[in-house]
This record gives C-alpha cells, structure tokens and sequence, in this order.
C-alpha cells in the first residue's frame, strides 16, 4: 500500500511524540473548485499575522503561525485566505479526544488543515510540506536550514521530546513540530501531535 507524505509525516509525528497516532482520512473531492489561494496569502507569508487562538487546554502553546494561518481561525476566514479546499477528507472522530475532525487539502500550497467540526468550525491543526511556501512567525519554512531553525527556537525548545529529525516547540501537546531531513525543514506541524 502506498502511504502519501501527509500520512507519512503524521505517522512520523506520532513516532517523535511516542504516544500519538495517525489517520488517513479518505479524500473527495469539494462540490466545487475555486481558486486555490490569492495572491494575498502569497503575500501573507512575510505581513504581520493576527495573534492566533489559544485555549487553556494548551498552555504552553507559543502562539505559532504559518503565513496568517494560525490555530483556531474559522473555516470562513481560511476560504478567504487559501479558497475553498481542493480535497477533503470524510469527517472522522479521533479515538483520544472524540472530537469530530475533517483534513482540508491544499495540495499545490503544500497544505492540510484540520479542522474541528462543531457548530463553529476552527483550525485544530496545521501540516505544511513541499510546495510550501509560507513561513512562520520566525521566519523557518520548508527548506530552511538546520542551524537557522535551532537559532529562531532556542529558547522555545523542548529538549525531551525532540532529537536530530524533529525539533519539538513549545509542547507536543499543542505547540509545532519541524521534521528534518539532511539538516533541513521538511515540513511543520503546527497543533497537537499527542494527547
């Protein structure tokens, strides 16, 4: 069976924080296809993002953003920013939290987003591969160099879960995770990647 990069980064992601797991959602197609970003969301990357959500479930959440995507947007405000998803995946419950969720697809940005499903859908999660090109709120994207990761998240580090392939901000429980590959950000993985 072939896994997909998604997939294989999510497996990954669970093997770092050695309790987390990972689903594949099967993908269809949306009702209808727009435009899959604007050219403001290209120009995002480097503006000023809102100040992103965070809750107390998540207390050492750093408040990370990728471009003006962030934690917590509603569903509306990402159509606006990236169009309406080229894929989305059946809405699955999560076996560690029961929360209703559902992968929104952006494959030519390099995106998936994850969104809760509730009466007001919201960004749970955030997973930027190649071709991405947006950065976060440090600057780091896919490609950036090892050293330049380390320096923009020294001090935001967490030292037990991370090693040479991952480096694990803030928290594995709500924070964001690099994988690396030859000393070098493969993707981002912005949410909780363990419960």
């Amino acid at each position: 069976m072939r896994l997909t990069s998604s997939f294989a980064c999510s497996a990954l992601v669970g093997l770092v924080v050695g309790c987390g797991h990972a689903t594949r959602p099967t993908e269809t197609p949306s009702a209808e296809t727009a435009p899959q970003a604007t050219d403001a969301a290209h120009r995002e990357q480097d503006a000023t993002p809102p100040a992103p959500a965070t809750s107390d479930a998540d207390p050492q959440d750093v408040g990370e953003t990728l471009g003006a995507l962030h934690l917590g947007m509603s569903a509306t405000e990402v159509e606006g920013l990236l169009g309406r998803p080229v894929a989305t995946g059946e809405v699955i419950e999560e076996p560690a939290t029961g929360d209703m969720v559902q992968a929104w697809r952006y494959p030519d940005l390099g995106l998936t987003v994850t969104m809760l499903q509730s009466d007001a859908p919201a960004v749970l999660r955030i997973l930027a591969e190649p071709p991405c090109k947006l950065v976060t709120s440090r600057g780091i994207g896919i490609g950036s160099p090892r050293a330049a990761l380390e320096q923009a998240y020294a001090s935001d580090r967490d030292e037990e879960m991370s090693h040479p392939d991952a480096l694990v901000v803030g928290s594995a429980y709500g924070g964001t995770v690099f994988l690396l590959e030859s000393d070098a950000v493969a993707s981002i993985f912005l949410g909780a990647s363990a419960e």
